[in-house]
């Protein structure tokens, strides 16, 4: 009975028009949808899954971890994964997440001498905040506990020039 009428009221409604008037309005409804959603996705960032609540603190001599401290001695290796920073635009054109970071993508990694491995995430605020350890950087290399190659990755040194100017210009 119910397919009866359907096929008794489409031609009705294809005669007047109406079958456009609908398809109109749902391609305007979902661009209006796209522009909003695009928006807010602009203009908000990722919250945060967990909290701050400890302090990386890097000294000549130690590393601190919330209230526990690894002197350098103990340390036998220093690695970071850094890029990410506060409010880093992250384009994706298909996903509705935020596109603005909160800066907490960063790793420290310490090996210790008895093997045990520590790795806490923090949080950067500028792009290139990192770089500003650039002295300290240099001492963990120096101690042996920062391979070079990872060290002029975190000083953003790229070019080759630059390089061989900074190799030489290291302390021996």
């Amino acid at each position: 009975m119910i397919s009866a009428s359907f096929i008794y009221l489409i031609p009705k409604y294809l005669q007047e028009g109406v079958t456009e008037k609908i398809g109109v309005f749902g391609m305007f409804l979902t661009l209006v949808l796209m522009v909003i959603f695009g928006f807010t996705k602009f203009f908000t960032r990722k919250s945060l899954s967990g909290t701050l609540d400890q302090v990386l603190k890097f000294c000549e001599n130690e590393i601190g971890v919330g209230d526990q401290r690894f002197s350098l001695k103990d340390i036998n290796k220093i690695e970071f994964t850094v890029g990410d920073y506060f409010d880093q635009m992250e384009y994706s054109e298909s996903n509705l997440n935020p596109a603005r970071s909160n800066g907490t993508s960063n790793t420290c990694r310490l090996i210790l001498t008895n093997g045990t491995r520590i790795e806490v995430k923090f949080q950067l605020i500028e792009k290139f905040e990192f770089r500003k350890m650039r002295e300290l950087l240099i001492h963990y290399h120096t101690s042996g506990k920062i391979h070079f190659l990872s060290l002029i990755d975190y000083l953003g040194i790229k070019d080759y020039k630059e390089i061989q100017e900074f190799k030489k210009s290291l302390p021996r």
